[in-house]
């Protein structure tokens, strides 16, 4: 991959030929090339690309000190080795901490300038190129980092520069391609209704509370109106139909679900008098609420993989009473605790190589006592592990009817007092693995780059202790494939 800094005077031809493609002629990229632009750097990249199949990949250049400067980059692809391609995959990006959002309408642009940090940037210079890359008009955003240009039909580019940070966006092209979200949105009307309420789900009995307030298309409180209001079934047949009115411009109205109420999705259709329906949408659904709770007592603190681990079970009724004699099920197993500290978000503790601490340990089934508790212990099983671990029961209480209350108990326990953790400063790429025939998620960094760690030496609390013996090996694997090769009826493994 070969990397080269695009100057001003040369970025209306370089968008003109790479934006919005994935690979042009070699020969356009030679006379691109012999413009004023300078190689910057050139390194080798492993995409591990799957066969047969076309793939977008995401290249990390974050750790190329060469471009860590400011500026617009262009960066052209080509296979080891062959000098005879046709068409270069190529592709143009910038290096800058200006985000800007243009919004074109029919007058002109609102241009919205911001720091990539969310915050916003004022006093960034706007310009408009043309396709020859003249500067058609120049301007600047003000202190809430927002300015407006008129529309010019020879426009191309929109060029943001401020204190060598520079971005651009293309004009006559989407900047984003939104066909695989849903970006329709609410309908605009000229008079829009706010309708709301507590809950959107409820049983037959009980009252449906809804709220609304009117305004017009720019959220400004318009004069009182009516509004007729039908409220449908779940089988779309009118349940009632009334006037609403508003008081203080609110609109407020209780309806009591009927007890034969049927259940499914029921709507609010307001009536505006502009032919267009607005709706409020709620469930009626004959769903009944737990009635009792389960409760565990386990340690806060991870245990010792010495320790035998006892999950001490509480159920009792809302109101109060406990629940006695009740039935109590489920399924204990352990599970990997890779992030064993929350503290240290993205640190893994334990050996990967340890790939057998997910087990199944027993199914329980037994009955509270008359205060409604009972110890569930649970032997040894995990002694020599190496890695962190949950204990899980996964527990179902039932009620009288046989309905369960059901909750994921876990209890952490650790192979020692004190623990080393370690956290890869890179991400994850799918690579394939020839034990499986398949691909899965393993941390990668490209070749002729940077691998960087965060290690930690931690106790149960999430503090890092000093440790001046932590041995730390850098291990490099090398996949070995066989070959036969036979000579005058020798044969030779390699």
């Amino acid at each position: 991959m070969d990397f080269y800094l695009v100057d001003l005077e040369t970025l209306p031809q370089a968008l003109n030929l790479l934006f919005k493609k994935s690979s042009s002629s070699a020969y356009s990229i030679d006379s691109l090339l012999s413009r004023n632009i300078k190689p910057v750097y050139s390194g080798s990249f492993t995409l591990n690309a799957r066969k047969n199949v076309r793939e977008t990949v995401m290249l990390s250049v974050k750790n190329i000190k060469e471009l860590k400067n400011n500026g617009i980059y262009i960066a052209v692809m080509q296979q080891p080795n062959k000098y005879n391609t046709y068409m270069l995959p190529a592709t143009i990006f910038s290096v800058t901490n200006i985000g800007v959002i243009v919004h074109k309408n029919k007058n002109g642009y609102d241009i919205f300038t911001q720091h990539l940090t969310g915050n916003i940037m004022p006093n960034v210079n706007i310009k408009l190129l043309d396709t020859s890359g003249k500067v058609i008009t120049q301007t600047q955003t003000d202190t809430k980092g927002y300015a407006n240009i008129r529309r010019f039909s020879n426009a191309d580019i929109l060029l943001a520069k401020k204190e060598g940070s520079i971005s651009f966006i293309y004009l006559n092209r989407s900047a984003l391609d939104l066909a695989d979200f849903d970006i329709t949105g609410a309908k605009n009307f000229d008079k829009t209704l706010f309708a709301f309420g507590p809950r959107d789900l409820y049983r037959p009995e009980e009252s449906v509370l809804v709220n609304a307030i009117l305004r017009d298309s720019d959220g400004k409180q318009i004069a009182k109106q009516p509004i007729k209001v039908d409220i449908l079934q779940a089988d779309n047949k009118k349940a009632k139909t009334f006037t609403w009115q508003d008081v203080d411009g609110l609109y407020q109205y209780k309806y009591e679900l009927p007890k034969d109420a049927p259940t499914g999705n029921w709507r609010f259709r307001f009536d505006l008098g502009d032919g267009n329906y607005r709706f409020y949408d709620f469930k009626v659904e004959d769903f009944m609420p737990e009635k009792m709770s389960l409760e565990a007592n386990v340690s806060s603190k991870p245990l010792l993989k010495t320790s035998d681990v006892i999950f001490d079970i509480y159920g009792k009724y809302l109101y109060g009473a406990p629940a006695s004699n009740n039935r109590l099920i489920g399924d204990l197993k352990t599970r990997a605790l890779r992030n064993a500290v929350q503290e240290l978000r993205g640190f893994y503790f334990g050996s990967l190589r340890e790939d057998n601490l997910d087990k199944y340990i027993k199914y329980v089934d037994t009955n509270l006592d008359d205060d409604g508790k009972v110890s569930i212990s649970v032997q040894n099983s995990w002694s020599n592990i190496n890695s962190p671990i949950n204990v899980v029961f996964e527990a179902s209480l039932m009620e009288s009817g046989g309905r369960p209350v059901t909750r994921s108990i876990t209890q952490a326990v650790w192979p020692h007092e004190n623990l080393p953790a370690i956290k890869p400063n890179f991400g994850t790429q799918k690579i394939y693995d020839y034990k499986i025939d398949n691909y899965k998620k393993e941390f990668f960094v490209d070749k002729n780059s940077r691998a960087e760690f965060e290690i930690v030496f931690t106790n149960k609390e999430g503090k890092k202790l000093a440790n001046n013996n932590l041995r730390v090996n850098l291990i490099r694997e090398i996949t070995v494939i066989g070959t036969t090769t036979i000579q005058a009826g020798d044969t030779t493994t390699i």
